[in-house]
């Protein structure tokens, strides 16, 4: 049996069936304020920052007006004080007479999660997925109360990993991770845990959402097929993609009929399956049962 995921979608989707084209969506396209947010962090502490920020600045070789500006302040103090500074213990004596460096760390993470947001609004778009066919909840809120449909997918086609590498964060279908907390990313890369980091950047939602089990693909807008005119970035659904399409119990005879006569005249749909959804009453689940061909 094929291993599915899923799409429920209102009646005027049926443009997905007739394009061979689906939309994957940009943050501001999507329903959740929080699609994509991570908040920055280096360490976790103010003190940890500081010595994080100490040896990334003193290990660094690459010159900086900076750097100059501090080796020519350094003799300065040392002649103030009478007393010589390695450039570490320099910065510590900064950093601990001025109220300004903490302040300094503020605006560098928050520099780098505006830009952050930017290039993900601009960049990345994203189509999510169910792992769910009989959700009671999804029929009814993205199927338009039943009178939609249901589009199930082969989770193993290749259309589903496109990876450009082992390291690519992108471009593979992935469940969803649900969390209460934004998740944070460090700056001292040890600190995040090891394999999550993926999840944490594109694949997580609010615990709000759970009952949706979702898994989506992200990818950058600029491979997609075609954009619309209104900004939507589609993608080509190659054969056999589609394995199956569900109508649900609510659709219109006209609608179901437009369906069910595409897909039986569509040699691209050879191999798709034909299922209505019928509520259950002792499970409160939808189930769905196969058409006759």
């Amino acid at each position: 049996m094929t291993n599915e995921v899923y799409k429920y979608v209102p009646p005027e989707r049926m443009d997905i069936l007739k394009s061979k084209r689906i939309c994957f969506s940009k943050k501001e396209q999507l329903n959740d304020n929080f699609e994509f947010e991570v908040k920055f962090n280096v360490c976790g502490s103010h003190e940890d920052d500081l010595e994080y920020f100490i040896d990334q600045f003193c290990s660094s070789t690459e010159p900086s007006k900076e750097k100059d500006a501090l080796l020519n302040l350094k003799p300065f103090y040392e002649m103030q004080l009478n007393k010589k500074f390695t450039m570490k213990e320099f910065l510590y004596f900064l950093a601990k007479n001025s109220s300004e460096i903490e302040f300094l760390i503020k605006s560098l993470l928050d520099k780098m999660n505006e830009e952050y947001i930017k290039v993900i609004k601009n960049l990345l778009c994203v189509l999510c997925l169910t792992n769910s066919n009989d959700s009671n909840y999804m029929w009814g809120h993205y199927a338009s109360s039943y009178k939609g449909f249901m589009i199930g997918f082969d989770r193993e086609n290749p259309f589903f990993d496109k990876r450009i590498s082992k390291d690519d964060l992108m471009r593979q279908l992935k469940d969803v991770v649900y969390v209460d907390d934004m998740p944070k990313i460090f700056l001292n890369y040890e600190l995040n845990k090891e394999g999550t980091v993926s999840h944490y950047m594109f694949h997580h939602k609010h615990t709000d959402h759970k009952q949706e089990k979702e898994c989506r693909i992200v990818d950058t807008t600029d491979n997609a097929n075609y954009i619309t005119e209104n900004g939507f970035h589609l993608f080509d659904i190659p054969k056999g993609l589609i394995t199956s399409v569900t109508l649900g119990h609510n659709m219109s005879t006209t609608d179901e009929a437009e369906i069910r006569y595409l897909i039986e005249n569509d040699d691209y749909f050879d191999g798709v399956t034909m299922y209505k959804a019928i509520p259950n009453t002792h499970t409160r689940k939808i189930d769905r049962y196969k058409l006759a061909e």
